[in-house]
């Protein structure tokens, strides 16, 4: 069986002002997500609490806007940041929560505990504080272990990973920082029993992160005070 750190090379740490890979200090404020710049208000990648252009809130929102805004408090318990960045295009916002629902909770053959691994990995290899935050939050809902979670962000390879998570982390690392053909790694991934629909799944969820990352570095997002209390299953 290969060896999955052997299909490709290790890509050298993204460091940011905390010295992790995700841009972040890691547990240094809490136990139980990571601390990126922005929550004590000073600016990280994402440029601190103050996005570049204009977003409009819930109390703001009419028409189809305040439709979606109801929909996401429904199905997600709440309305983040990330959400008012596509305020001005409720439009797109709103089908972009319908991929979201279907690429990060629909029916799968990968797990949802997977679907957010792959997401902390993509933010971290990012640097996109943010939306590690978010996920690290995500994550520990079901890994229940908030440092395993810091430790992922921070460099997945120092994890004891059974070897189908070490692939797709491996596959969300390559994927985001040299995105090319990955016919070696689906090989692997199919080799550790990964069903194809898993494979295609993976590379979806994968694909949706990169995309919010790029939003969210682009547009600036300030973390909020409690990235937590969302819906995660």
């Amino acid at each position: 069986m290969e060896d999955p750190e052997k299909l490709a090379p290790a890509a050298p740490p993204v460091k940011g002002p905390g010295g992790n890979r995700c841009g972040a200090p890691c547990g240094e404020t809490r136990d139980d997500a990571c601390s990126p710049p922005g929550r004590d208000g000073s600016a990280g990648k994402e440029g601190g609490g103050v996005p570049h252009i204009e977003t409009l809130g819930p109390e703001e929102a009419t028409g189809l806007l305040a439709e979606v805004y109801t929909e996401i408090g429904a199905s997600r318990g709440r309305i983040a940041e990330v959400h008012r960045l596509q305020s001005l295009d409720p439009d797109s916002l709103a089908h972009h929560m319908a991929l979201y629902r279907s690429v990060v909770f629909g029916r799968s053959d990968l797990s949802r505990v997977r679907r957010e691994m792959l997401g902390v990995v993509v933010s971290a290899a990012n640097g996109c504080a943010y939306c590690v935050a978010h996920h690290v939050e995500a994550l520990n809902h079901f890994w229940k272990d908030p440092g395993r979670c810091r430790e992922l962000a921070g460099d997945f390879r120092r994890l004891s990973l059974d070897p189908l998570d070490l692939d797709l982390c491996l596959l969300a690392e390559q994927l985001t920082k040299t995105p090319g053909d990955q016919a070696d790694r689906i090989r692997s991934l199919r080799t550790r029993g990964l069903s194809d629909r898993g494979i295609l799944d993976a590379v979806q969820v994968v694909a949706y992160f990169n995309f919010v990352n790029r939003l969210v570095l682009a547009l600036g997002c300030g973390l909020e005070a409690d990235p937590g209390g969302y819906r995660y299953d």
